[in-house]
């Protein structure tokens, strides 16, 4: 059993973050294991859904005065960004991931719960060239693509008691960020 308390460890995990060494995504795996191991947290299984969303799309506009002018609409909108948006940009941003979601579903045949209330593990990684305040689920961008998820019976439900959650940020160049967002089941403890 490790030593270091389960704070330092979280702590040595984010830092980890920003590195480009090939070693980061082992020793991440290994304070992973480490930090659960001090929590009594189950551990995460076999991956059953996958889903990398670029940041933005370029969307042309077709009415008014800006006909023409191409814009960006965000895939993935930081906490900050989503709160902000206006009712029909967020039912936008829904039937864009429900597409999303639908296209992917054929290549996970174990992604949907069928039914099922188990608790699930999400890992999301967002790839950005600047890091972000603070590094949450929500956050970095999983706010909208998780509640789809749950829409989509992938995962059970947002609540702590329904989901696992771990956020990662690394960085990407200007231009080519994304949001990876991975399901997986839970071991059953011990």
């Amino acid at each position: 059993m490790t030593q270091l308390p389960r704070r330092d460890l979280r702590l040595i995990y984010t830092l980890l973050n920003g590195s480009r060494d090939p070693e980061v995504p082992r020793l991440q795996d290994e304070l992973r294991r480490m930090i659960a191991e001090r929590a009594g947290e189950q551990e995460r299984g076999a991956k059953v859904f996958e889903i990398r969303l670029p940041l933005y799309i370029p969307r042309t506009l077709v009415k008014g005065k800006r006909a023409g002018k191409v814009v960006k609409d965000s895939l993935a909108p930081t906490m900050n960004v989503y709160s902000e948006m206006e009712p029909w940009a967020k039912e936008a941003l829904r039937e864009a991931l429900d597409f999303r979601i639908l296209a992917e579903t054929p290549k996970w045949p174990k992604a949907s719960l069928q039914g099922s209330e188990r608790k699930r593990a999400v890992r999301v990684t967002r790839y950005s060239s600047a890091m972000p305040d603070e590094i949450t689920v929500d956050v970095l961008g999983g706010k909208a693509i998780i509640d789809r998820l749950v829409q989509a019976e992938i995962l059970a439900g947002d609540h702590a008691s329904k989901l696992a959650r771990e956020a990662r940020w690394e960085s990407a160049p200007p231009l080519h960020g994304s949001l990876l967002v991975e399901v997986f089941e839970l071991l059953p403890p011990g």
